[in-house]
């Protein structure tokens, strides 16, 4: 089976949004956040009693006088104290203002975007893999015997996305990537699909499929024949990046402001994102056929029809290749 590679130096550079504005927000200076405010003692005032107060002994109301129109009013006691000046200890409310910096509250929002740019890949320079299949056939017979030639390969095929740099948020930020790009006539890919760009876990759109190769062929009398058949396998890297723009409500505060974007500069809101998109993909190739024939001693040692196989796989980068077969069995 052809595995998916993995490429553990390509982890995600992961960007805390709050915490890079309130950095930002922490640069602005100080702002008027709240009052503290406390009550002094603001002196001392005496103010005449109007009220009738208990006198602390007996008095007798003397009877009415006067004429017969005023003969139920009572003459009020002339007995007691005189009325005490009635005082008490006043307050007032002292303010100043707290000074501090302002803070991210509450969920972002996008204002702009997101936007993201393909880079098409560079088909000369890419890495290639054979995988392939070699059977020998042994006929130490006076007659061509005809046979069957079938290589099978298990890979896997289609796009994984992994994130070189990603946002932590509290709000899920989707980015649309599609492209399509054509190496050759045999060679294609394509994507569509819209990734997380506030989520740096790799997105897997892999699935198993079996390539298979059936060919009938004839192996020749007292000689050996050999066929040789390969895929090409192409991991091709498509890098995308692009840029978001946020906005977020400020912490309650005295100064007036309500939103970062009131007080950061507007470059401060962008962010960046970046990632590839890995898709593999297979050129299937013909069968290649040989044949020597052999001699009556080595047919001798090997007499009648004989098969044996053996894997067929290499690793090529820059016009180099090297043997991989005991790498992918």
């Amino acid at each position: 089976m052809a595995d998916v590679e993995n490429h553990p130096e390509e982890m995600a550079q992961v960007t805390n949004v709050t915490e890079s504005i309130n950095a930002k927000l922490a640069a602005q200076g100080d702002f008027h956040l709240r009052d503290a405010c406390h009550e002094e003692d603001a002196g001392r005032v005496c103010e005449s009693s109007s009220k009738t107060e208990r006198l602390p002994f007996e008095c007798p109301v003397l009877p009415a006088v006067g004429n017969a129109a005023n003969e139920k009013q009572a003459v009020l006691p002339i007995c007691g104290p005189p009325p005490r000046p009635y005082c008490h200890n006043i307050k007032k409310t002292v303010c100043s203002p707290v000074m501090g910096k302002l803070t991210v509250s509450g969920p972002f929002t996008v204002i702009a975007g997101p936007t993201a740019t393909i880079d098409p890949p560079n088909w000369e320079a890419l890495p290639l893999k054979m995988l392939g299949l070699r059977l020998t056939f042994t006929n130490c017979t006076p007659k061509d015997q005809l046979t069957t030639f079938r290589h099978t390969e298990n890979v896997q095929q289609g796009a994984q996305v992994t994130k070189s740099k990603t946002l932590q948020t509290s709000i899920k930020i989707d980015q649309s990537i599609g492209f399509d790009f054509f190496g050759d006539a045999k060679t294609t890919i394509s994507f569509s699909r819209s990734t997380s760009i506030t989520d740096s876990s790799t997105e897997n759109y892999r699935t198993e499929h079996a390539l298979e190769v059936t060919q009938p062929v004839t192996a020749a009398a007292n000689g050996l024949t050999t066929a040789t058949h390969y895929w090409i396998q192409r991991d091709v890297p498509i890098k995308f990046k692009g840029t978001v723009k946020l906005d977020a409500p400020l912490a309650s505060n005295m100064a007036g402001v309500n939103r970062i974007s009131q007080v950061l500069k507007p470059e401060d809101l962008v962010f960046d994102f970046a990632g590839i998109v890995r898709d593999s993909t297979f050129e299937d190739t013909t069968v290649a056929m040989h044949y020597r024939s052999m001699t009556k001693a080595e047919c001798n040692a090997s007499p009648g029809l004989r098969v044996s196989s053996e894997p067929y796989a290499k690793a090529c980068d820059k016009g180099a290749c090297r043997n991989i077969a005991a790498e992918v069995r």
